[in-house]
């Protein structure tokens, strides 16, 4: 979990090969099985992933 201050939620955007920012969410995505965020109220938000593979 990473705690932002901004209370927007997070935006996937697609980064062209030479882009220096914009791949945060991707990896995220490629790397866990699970994840979102929550907003804190007056606070932000907390962006979480679930990593590993499934104890089920």
């Amino acid at each position: 979990m990473v705690a932002d201050p901004n209370p927007r939620g997070p935006v996937r955007v697609e980064a062209h090969h030479f882009a220096e920012s914009g791949r945060g969410l991707g990896l995220v995505a490629a790397f866990s099985r699970e994840w979102g965020w929550n907003p804190v109220d007056g606070h932000g938000k907390i962006v979480w992933a679930i990593c590993g593979s499934d104890p089920f």
